[in-house]
């Protein structure tokens, strides 16, 4: 996480740091972005940067920290409007809200996706103790939904998390390519027909009956 000097800086210089390493993560993987590419684009001297971070894995993981808060945001929302919703009618919404995020923040969802494509190792390591997360999200909504009786005893609830996750991230690309609007409400319907065939798929399966 950073330092008390990066914390310490004007909100102009932080966020342009911050919009740096954003543009660099979200053309490339962890891997192959440079630390030299993201202080070229901040205007920020090599040992300025080491004042600031550890190294590169330090901003990253503070980058998803940035995520996780501001997606949680909308999945908080969603969550606002009715909170006695069954199981599936939540997941539903917070779908929608996850869309609204993309639509939102289309770089910071580049960065979540090609994050997801990283090994478990690595995911573990950057995201493990990011509490709020995503993932901890479901978990705790699977674990209420569970003790409600609403859910099958037997479902790994962990796996589940998981899954419900990383659908959420493929739900995302497959609208955004499907779309060719810029504004989610303008594309609702076609939005909530996306969501609906999915969970139809998740209920039902997709072996004939």
């Amino acid at each position: 996480m950073p330092s008390q000097t990066f914390l310490n800086l004007p909100e102009e210089k932080r966020q342009r740091i911050l919009n740096a390493a954003v543009e660099e993560f979200a053309k490339y993987s962890f891997n192959d972005v440079s630390i030299a590419g993201i202080i070229e684009l901040a205007e920020i001297p090599r040992g300025s940067f080491y004042q600031y971070f550890s190294d590169l894995k330090d901003l990253y993981k503070y980058l998803f920290h940035t995520i996780a808060e501001r997606k949680m945001v909308y999945l908080h929302r969603a969550m606002q409007n009715n909170p006695m919703d069954d199981f599936f009618e939540t997941i539903k919404k917070l779908y929608v809200a996850g869309l609204q995020f993309a639509m939102d923040e289309p770089l910071l969802t580049k960065i979540a996706s090609k994050f997801m494509k990283e090994k478990e190792d690595f995911r573990k390591e950057i995201v493990g103790s990011l509490e709020g997360s995503a993932s901890d999200f479901y978990l705790k909504l699977l674990i209420a939904s569970k003790e409600k009786g609403e859910i099958d005893p037997n479902v790994d609830l962990e796996m589940a998390s998981f899954i419900f996750t990383t659908m959420n991230l493929s739900l995302i690309d497959y609208f955004l390519a499907k779309t060719q609007s810029n504004d989610l409400l303008k594309d609702k319907e076609n939005l909530l027909n996306i969501v609906e065939s999915m969970f139809y798929i998740l209920t039902n399966g997709v072996k004939k009956k």
